[in-house]
């Protein structure tokens, strides 16, 4: 894997996976439709961190949201041979994704990998879609949520492996990172600063 900072982008380049490759397609489609940011544990494997997962966590917003665009977006997804797996209809996804509830779409016939995509609700979701980056991955364009948010946010969730992705991307990035914004996201989110602080060593 190699990678350099260009301007407002990274241009990685890499042997792609089975998450890569699946992420590019979904990601070409949602993004006629949508604004969009890839978030959570991909993020670290996406630069090179070792470990596995099923799916990939993306948050959409529109300011155009509809039962009309939901039903375009669900004839896009069929014809190029995707299916929703836990939203059959574009009815039925439409009210989950406006009560806060994700979407799952994953290629026809398969449910791993999937995505899933949820709509933009709290004021965290919105600042992961403001402060995006872009990736040019081999030539191709993907968004990922800012990387600030995104570190903060694995301290929020806690568990061995996201805290562990917060440093690999720490490490990864220190040079960039803006650390008062860090900072900030995990006193919003009620992350202990002296963790915070005692684990990011590279």
């Amino acid at each position: 894997m190699k990678f350099k900072i260009a301007k407002n982008e990274i241009i990685l380049e890499k042997e792609l996976n089975i998450l890569d490759l699946f992420s590019l397609k979904i990601t070409e489609i949602i993004n006629k439709f949508f604004d969009y940011a890839i978030v959570g544990g991909y993020v670290a494997i996406l630069f090179g961190r070792s470990r596995t997962t099923e799916d990939i966590d993306i948050i959409v917003f529109s300011r155009e949201f509809s039962p009309k665009l939901l039903s375009s977006f669900y004839d896009s997804l069929r014809k190029e041979k995707f299916w929703v797996i836990n939203a059959i209809t574009p009815e039925i996804g439409y009210d989950y994704l406006s009560n806060g509830i994700g979407i799952r779409v994953a290629e026809a016939e398969t449910v791993i990998p999937n995505a899933e995509i949820k709509l933009a609700k709290k004021t965290l979701d919105f600042k992961s879609i403001e402060e995006k980056v872009k990736v040019v991955l081999n030539n191709n364009v993907i968004y990922i949520g800012g990387l600030e948010l995104n570190i903060a946010y694995k301290f929020y969730l806690g568990s061995q492996k996201d805290i562990e992705d917060a440093v690999h991307l720490f490490c990864l990035f220190k040079e960039i990172l803006n650390i008062e914004k860090i900072v900030n996201y995990t006193k919003l989110l009620g992350v202990s600063h002296e963790l915070v602080r005692r684990v990011l060593r590279c």
